[in-house]
């Protein structure tokens, strides 16, 4: 059976094998591209075949987050928040806590070692340090044999963590990635979605005015129910950095550091891309789309 990864180590110039799976166009990509030296050096093919990690990635206002965690639903896994996990750490006052908190005061973003550190801990906390832990059945009547443990939400976010992912010395084997989910959504309306989001101070509630009928995406604004008697006028509010130049801004260093991420896993074929051009409405396909490649895993 072939391994989760979809790459089979050979004593070849490139130890890879590259195979090139044939799935639904625009939906998800593969590619033959050679890895860097780096990634190949520690790259992992790991005999747990029909257990797998996902990982999900996307611009801040792509709704990666809920796509995330709808699709943790369907599938009956886990959805594992990176940025919850160093929240947590901040929270408790932890040595992980408190050095985050120098690095937020210094304004830098936290060293990679920290992160992949805090998130490594939090997965052998929760799974263990052998695949021994139980997972969710996946729900559904899919014939596929193969179950999802979890979803990693916003890690890796650089070359460096996702190099310390891979590395056989330094990340447990069954807790790595196997597959990568890009949320792809235009620049443009990402920015429009975090400009339309709104809080309620009442209730709580998260809302987004913004409708969005453009570039073939369809997504309506996501409003409280009618009967609501919650004050929109005096209690809704914007958080203090949904600001037009502060998005673009956390926008443009997303693609920079995650675009060898993206070619990383796309040149191994592990990268799924969804566009959902319907919103949360479509999160079916994203299902489907990952379902898919399980079969074509299954059919190599």
């Amino acid at each position: 059976m072939i391994s989760p990864r979809l790459t089979s180590v050979l004593s070849t110039t490139a130890s890879r094998h590259h195979l090139k799976l044939h799935l639904p166009p625009c939906t998800c990509t593969t590619s033959s591209r050679v890895l860097s030296s780096s990634f190949s050096s520690m790259y992992q093919s790991p005999p747990h075949g029909d257990i797998v990690n996902l990982l999900i990635m996307g611009p801040p206002g792509s709704g990666k987050g809920t796509y995330g965690n709808l699709l943790a639903k369907r599938l009956g896994a886990d959805i594992i928040s990176a940025g919850d996990i160093l929240r947590i750490h901040v929270a408790n006052g932890t040595e992980t806590g408190l050095a985050i908190k120098e690095c937020q005061r210094l304004g830098r973003l936290a060293d990679d070692d920290l992160v992949a550190g805090a998130v490594k801990s939090h997965l052998i906390d929760k799974y263990g340090k052998e695949s021994s832990t139980p997972i969710n059945k996946v729900k559904g009547e899919h014939p596929t044999r193969r179950k999802v443990r979890f979803i990693l939400d916003g890690f890796p976010r650089t070359v460096a963590q996702a190099e310390m992912m891979e590395s056989v010395e330094f990340w447990p084997d069954h807790l790595a990635a196997d597959i990568a989910i890009s949320i792809d959504v235009p620049d443009q309306i990402c920015i429009d979605k975090v400009l339309g989001r709104r809080i309620c101070r009442e209730c709580g509630g998260d809302y987004n005015v913004t409708d969005i009928h453009y570039d073939g995406y369809a997504m309506p604004p996501k409003m409280p129910n009618p009967h609501c008697p919650c004050n929109r006028e005096k209690n809704w509010m914007k958080r203090e950095d949904d600001k037009e130049e502060i998005i673009s801004a956390r926008i443009l260093d997303f693609h920079n550091e995650t675009k060898p991420i993206i070619q990383h896993y796309e040149s191994v074929g592990e990268m799924l891309h969804f566009r959902p051009y319907r919103g949360v409405d479509d999160v079916e396909e994203l299902e489907l789309l990952v379902y898919n490649y399980f079969d074509s895993m299954d059919k190599v």
